[in-house]
């Protein structure tokens, strides 16, 4: 049976959103209970053609707002590209990190912390959703 192609429409940070015919291959998350930062993964095969491949990073952290990554893909291999080039650290604020050198080097070494923890959790979340995906990308190339 034919999947039903449907208009989609994906909100894309700072940019307009993208809309197309499609339905959706897969999605992943790394959401777990208390989690205070996840990722989404989702891969769209369009009717006319390609795939559009999307990130999200969503956030509970107070001023941090999701953000969304897109991806017009012409083969799956452009999709799994998009995936495994993904930088988190495009995903995690910095700007509440002051470059102040008048400040103490003990807060400014707590907060540079702090930092690199938020950087290793934003890495942990998206290795266990980009993991699945490329499993997932895998079994289609192999179809």
């Amino acid at each position: 049976m034919e999947p039903t192609e449907d208009t989609l429409q994906l909100i894309r940070s700072g940019a307009p959103p993208i809309r197309f015919k499609g339905h959706l291959l897969f999605m992943f998350t790394s959401h777990a209970p208390g989690g205070t930062l996840w990722y989404e993964l989702a891969l769209f095969e369009k009717a006319s053609g390609g795939y559009v491949a999307q990130i999200i990073f969503f956030s509970k952290r107070s001023g941090e707002k999701d953000i969304h990554h897109v991806s017009v893909a012409r083969t799956l291999d452009e999709a799994a590209a998009f995936f495994e080039g993904h930088d988190v650290r495009l995903d995690i604020p910095t700007e509440h990190v002051p470059a102040d050198d008048t400040l103490p080097v003990a807060t400014r070494v707590v907060q540079a912390t702090a930092l690199a923890q938020r950087l290793d959790e934003a890495q942990r979340e998206y290795g266990h959703a980009v993991m699945k995906a490329l499993t997932e990308l895998t079994a289609l190339m192999d179809a």
